[in-house]
This record gives structure tokens, sequence and C-alpha cells, in this order.
């Protein structure tokens, strides 16, 4: 079996960070390839509202007719587009947070006319739901990327494609990607619920991810590099929503 994680450690390597996948040319053409992917060539006309991400559901819930999202990570935006293909009686404010290197992409394309681009976290400005989307576990000060949410004040922040489980510790790994690494956490499920329970924020919803990658691995996540105490059998998705009226 070909193992795509390796090494337990308490925090992100230090010699995988300078990979710096995320920013390299591989990577980036690969975002923009999906781009192009997402539209009709002719008409440039979005050509699939299918979603692996619980997000457009939940936008489609809230009683509200001005939707506010801040998307973490989220991207060339693609979640934008199957909302807006999806959900038509509401008004979407979409903020996508993205490195520099995907955002350019995205300005090439004038997509900065569509919806926001961001690049840390910066305003105050309220924000109905807060979406990690495969992104979370990638994102090496974890808590204090929480914390600063807060400020947003959302109803719903949820995580989908999330390593987590009932595991004894959170852990970080090296994720595999071709002849590079990517450190990412492998989370004990209740550490990320306990921090935000502190916030008055309670699991709404819970199920296990199959996402695309889970195509290739009918089974269960290859982990039995580890040891059975810190394997988790599939990602999760999970929807906290705040008790505050």
């Amino acid at each position: 079996m070909k193992f795509v994680w390796e090494g337990i450690n308490k925090n992100f390597d230090e010699e995988a960070k300078l990979d710096k996948v995320f920013e390299n040319d591989k990577w980036t053409k690969k975002q923009q390839k999906k781009l192009e992917s997402l539209f009709c060539n002719t008409t440039k006309i979005y050509k699939n509202n299918f979603s692996e991400y619980c997000l457009p559901v939940v936008v489609a819930c809230l009683d509200k007719k001005i939707v506010s999202i801040l998307d973490f990570g989220g991207g060339v935006g693609e979640e934008y587009f199957k909302i807006k293909s999806s959900i038509q009686n509401k008004k979407i404010k979409y903020y996508l947070l993205e490195n520099k290197e995907i955002l350019k992409i995205l300005r090439e394309k004038e997509f900065h006319k569509k919806f926001n681009l961001l690049t840390n976290i910066k305003k105050n400005e309220k924000k109905d739901i807060i979406h990690f989307g495969s992104s979370f576990h990638y994102i090496e000060n974890w808590k204090s990327t929480l914390k600063n949410c807060m400020r947003y004040k959302p109803k719903y922040i949820i995580f989908a494609d999330l390593f987590c489980g009932d595991i004894d510790y959170t852990f970080s790994t090296n994720q595999i990607y071709y002849d590079k690494k990517i450190p990412i956490w492998i989370f004990k499920e209740n550490d990320i619920i306990n921090f935000l329970k502190k916030y008055d924020y309670i699991v709404s919803y819970k199920s296990n991810f199959i996402s695309e990658f889970m195509k290739y691995h009918k089974d269960i996540l290859p982990m039995n590099n580890f040891p059975k105490n810190l394997r988790i059998e599939y990602p999760k998705q999970l929807i906290f929503r705040t008790r505050k009226a």
C-alpha cells in the first residue's frame, strides 16, 4: 500500500513548510485548469452545480435575503458559482480568502468584480457563515485563526473534508504531494468541539465526508502506517452554530 502521509509530529515540520506547495507552479496551474473546467468554453456559463460541500444547503436554509460568507481557503471560488446557480432568491456577499497566487489568477479573469478577494482576516464586518472546505487542517495556527474568525460573529461555522476523528490526540503529519511535502493536522475531534464551545458554538451536524480523493481509496483512508489510536477512517463534515440569538 502506498501511504499518503508520513510522520507523527507535535508541530508543523519546518522543512516541509519550505516546500510551499500551495504557492508553486504545479499547484497554481492545477487551480487554473480547474477554473477553466468549471465553465463551458464558448458561453462561459457555469456548467455544474453539484457540490460535495454542504455550504449551498446551509445558505438556502438561512431565513435571510442577503447572506454573507467567508470562504477560508476557498480555491478558485467554485462554491460561489455553485451557490449562485442553485439558489435564486438570495443575494450572496461572498468573500474568498486565498493566497496571492490564486487571487492573481482570479483577478486576471476579472472575478474580483463578482466577489471579494482577501489574503487575510482584517475586517470586523459580520458574516453569516464561515466555511473551511478542505482547508482547515492545512492551517498551522488553527486556534488563533478560529479566534480571529470570532470577530465576524458568524451564525454558522462549517468544516468540510476535515481530517479529524476519535483519536487519542491531535498531531501533525506530512502529506506527500508528488516530490513535495505538505504539513497538515490530524485532529482529535473533541479538540475542535471544545475550543469552539468556549465561544458558545455547538455541533448541529456531523457526518463522514466522501471526497474526490476517496474515489481512489474505496475502503478507508490509507493510514496503516500510523498506530491504531491515531488513525481516522474518513474525513468529517461538521457544522457548528452559535447558541446566541
